[in-house]
């Protein structure tokens, strides 16, 4: 079988000189594309990190505290509510528990 493999690339043609050439431009720019592509993700995660922002907020008086009205919520009221919140933060619904429902 290694007798086999020998006689075919003894008898294949060699490369010339264009052939050659052609081979190694093609080589040379999938290498120079992948390392813009490595560029172009390092800058972008660069970018896209989150910069710490200074807290300006100037501290305010408190405020008396409004009393907020709890309402009585119907089961299926809270079963409902669950479903929606469990979907949009993506977890189980019986991953977190509703204390209390306040009318906004």
């Amino acid at each position: 079988m290694l007798s086999n493999l020998t006689s075919l690339l003894a008898a294949a043609e060699p490369l010339g000189e264009i052939d050659a050439w052609a081979v190694v431009l093609g080589i040379g720019i999938v290498f120079c594309g992948l390392v813009v592509i490595i560029l172009v993700c390092y800058l972008m995660g660069i970018l896209a990190q989150e910069k710490p922002v200074a807290d300006t907020t100037v501290a305010q008086p408190e405020e008396p505290v409004e009393q907020k009205v709890l309402i009585e919520a119907e089961p299926e009221v809270v079963v409902a509510l669950s479903a929606v919140i469990a979907e949009d933060m993506g977890v189980d619904a019986t991953d977190f528990r509703i204390i209390s429902i306040e009318k906004i």
